[in-house]
């Protein structure tokens, strides 16, 4: 025994290899992430990932939500003759009337407005819903996950950025509103200008006009984003099991199954919001959500409700593919690719 523990100690211990050397090698921390496969998307690159592909959605659909707020708007009363009927004939209309610009109201105050809405709402939303999965046990997707996630993230984002909303909508529906008035001047201009004369001349409450509705459109991304997710399970479950992410093409169709649902139960309030938004001649006893209700329904019927309602679908279709696409894709990127 004694002689076998000799030997053993003239040997030397045995060979343990220094792990510290992988950790200072890029490439080998790089084979050890590859084997604990691809890490969720952190805050950073949400934030970044969202804002990227929110400017580049709404660049791309500019000129049809001009013409949508535009078609929303003219069916209040306050408009004789609606001089938006026809999508071709209007597109037509204002190229000739105000020329490319036109067609880009209001586009830097979108391109503002969105990704920080986008910028707010993305990350709290995402930070929630892995916050309540594990607080209450339950599955990230889950429906009362989900909705409680998409509610409070969509209700701190319209309070902290409805007044920009209100001032976007007012630079979109100007220039049209103020054909056949001689010598008339732009009034809203620049986006911080456009909220300070806003507060100057008819209060700081009128910045908040459309919350109400803004509240209920909420409903919007509280069913897109409970189907959104359900959806890319059930088709990732059912068709590629295997993948680590989910192609391209089923994202699109997880956004248009859901993008439609949604819009359907939420335009309503959408537009009623939009009204609610262009207020005119400051009567603002006449700008509650109530009776702004009353007053479309009044005019139109139900379908008064869904004005532009088919330009709403050709405009959010391709944006909402193009920006949960490039959200979904790039947001992976940054995490995994340039560990942001």
């Amino acid at each position: 025994m004694k002689e076998t523990q000799a030997n053993l100690n003239k040997l030397g211990t045995p060979y343990q290899p220094n792990l510290s050397l992988f950790s200072k090698n890029p490439q080998s921390a790089a084979i050890v992430k590859q084997r604990e496969g691809p890490r969720e998307p952190s805050s950073k690159a949400r934030l970044l990932a969202s804002s990227l592909s929110t400017m580049v959605g709404v660049t791309l659909t500019s000129p049809i939500e001009v013409l949508k707020t535009r078609m929303q708007v003219q069916n209040d009363k306050q408009f004789k003759v609606e001089m938006y009927q026809k999508i071709r004939e209007s597109f037509l209309k204002i190229w000739r009337q105000e020329g490319f610009a036109g067609m880009f109201k209001g586009y830097r105050a979108t391109l503002i407005c969105t990704p920080i809405f986008n910028s707010i709402y993305f990350p709290i939303y995402e930070k929630l819903r892995l916050t309540f999965a594990e607080s209450y046990g339950q599955d990230k997707s889950s429906f009362s996950v989900v909705a409680s996630s998409c509610s409070i993230a969509g209700l701190i984002s319209s309070i902290l950025t409805n007044p920009m909303w209100v001032v976007r909508t007012r630079m979109i529906t100007e220039e049209f509103k103020a054909q056949g008035i001689p010598d008339y001047e732009i009034k809203y201009k620049g986006l911080y200008r456009s909220i300070r004369r806003v507060w100057m001349n008819e209060g700081f409450l009128t910045l908040y006009s459309g919350l109400m509705a803004s509240f209920l459109n909420l409903s919007h991304v509280l069913v897109y984003f409970t189907i959104y997710e359900r959806t890319k399970i059930v088709l990732k479950n059912n068709i590629e099991p295997d993948s680590s992410s989910l192609s391209s093409y089923l994202v699109s169709l997880s956004v248009i199954i859901s993008k439609i649902t949604a819009s359907m139960v939420s335009y309503p309030s959408e537009l009623v919001r939009a009204r609610q938004h262009d207020t005119r001649n400051h009567d603002q006893r006449g700008n509650h959500f109530f009776k702004v209700v009353k007053r479309s329904y009044m005019s139109h019927g139900i379908l008064g409700f869904y004005t532009g309602f088919s330009l709403n679908l050709l405009k959010i279709l391709p944006q909402n593919i193009i920006v949960f696409m490039f959200y979904e894709k790039l947001s992976h990127l940054l995490t995994n690719k340039y560990d942001l």
